[in-house]
């Protein structure tokens, strides 16, 4: 392969974009933080134990959105995202 060659094929690879996961890993992909939060939703609104969320539904297993949500709560996601859903309601009340 010539140096032009190497430079062209480089420069390619340099484009390509990023798959954000390894091709080859050890277990499975992760479950998209969407479908961890709706798996959450599903569990908390209709008062399931966390065993009973089934992969069936989409959301991953009960198992891991409920580490997720310990590790958010950890974070302060909901804390934030309570303030702001409470900011929406009382604008939309005032109006």
């Amino acid at each position: 392969m010539t140096r032009a060659q190497r430079a062209g094929a480089a420069g390619r690879a340099a484009h390509r974009e990023p798959s954000g996961w390894p091709e080859r890993s050890p277990g499975p992909r992760p479950v998209p933080d969407r479908l961890c939060l709706q798996g959450i939703l599903y569990v908390l609104c209709n008062d399931l134990a966390w065993q009973l969320l089934t992969l069936e539904l989409g959301f991953g297993s009960g198992q891991t959105c409920w580490r997720r949500l310990e590790r958010w709560q950890k974070a302060g996601v909901f804390g934030r995202l309570h303030r702001i859903l409470l900011a929406e309601l009382n604008l939309s009340v005032q109006t």
